[in-house]
């Protein structure tokens, strides 16, 4: 009995498009599918970015912006679970701001445009003004200061000002707070929470007080100069451009103004 390959290949074509726009469906419920390469790409420049800067910088001079009040803040190990659960922070805020504007492009895009001005600028600064924290010696004594004594041995005390921990934090809150789509709760909660933050870099001795002012600063600054300029429209319509092609029109779902694209 002859077999139609042609018709077993259509089959099989039929049948994995079936399956991919199944998988799109169930990811697109979890975060819209637009968002996803705006939200790896900020994540790898800043990334990048970073690591370039610190394989290049060793031996650039390093700036100690410590202060008398710096001296006089005690190490708190406790605060290593603020510090290494804000990650798990960022994530949930960055995919929530995407999902509230799900139909609101020119926001999610606003958003998009100031965390990718912010990393720019971040490391520019990384690159005119080099700094360096003098860390204490830690008694290892309890589970929270084996954390921080292992986060001495992954980060080097460079890189500074402004704090990252601080610019990611404060964007995490910047996203959501214009939203009616989110909380008051929470919008309470993760300005908070950016403060935690803040307050985790002191006690575990990562950052000097003025780092903490340098990334709130830069990342409101960014948000700012995003919402009320349109820089943001360049990424809007270079995502847009890639999204079409990778997804499709029809799975896409970017709106502005009630109108989809």
């Amino acid at each position: 009995m002859a077999v139609d390959h042609n018709k077993y290949k259509g089959g099989m074509e039929s049948g994995m498009n079936k399956a991919v726009n199944r998988f799109k469906k169930i990811v697109d419920k979890i975060i819209p599918i637009y968002a996803i390469i705006p939200l790896l790409f900020s994540f790898g420049l800043g990334t990048a970015l970073y690591r370039i800067i610190m394989s290049n910088g060793g031996s650039w001079y390093h700036y100690n912006f410590q202060t008398s009040l710096d001296e006089k803040i005690p190490v708190m190990s406790i605060w290593m679970y603020v510090y290494f659960g804000c990650y798990l922070f960022w994530a949930v805020n960055y995919i929530i701001t995407a999902r509230v504007y799900r139909d609101d492009s020119d926001m999610f895009y606003k958003f998009i445009f100031a965390d990718i001005l912010a990393r720019i600028i971040c490391s520019m600064i990384f690159i005119v003004v080099p700094t360096t924290i003098k860390r204490p010696k830690i008694q290892i004594n309890t589970f929270s200061d084996r954390l921080l004594a292992y986060l001495y041995t992954i980060d080097e005390p460079t890189n500074l000002f402004p704090s990252m921990h601080c610019l990611y934090s404060w964007m995490s809150f910047a996203g959501v707070r214009h939203s009616r789509k989110v909380p008051k709760w929470y919008k309470i909660f993760s300005f908070i929470f950016a403060v935690m933050v803040a307050a985790s870099t002191q006690f575990t001795k990562q950052h000097y007080l003025v780092d903490i002012a340098g990334g709130f600063l830069l990342g409101e600054l960014s948000y700012q100069i995003s919402l009320y300029s349109a820089g943001y429209k360049v990424p809007q319509k270079l995502f847009t451009w890639i999204n079409v092609r990778l997804f499709g029109r029809d799975r896409v779902y970017v709106k502005s103004n009630g109108n989809k694209i």
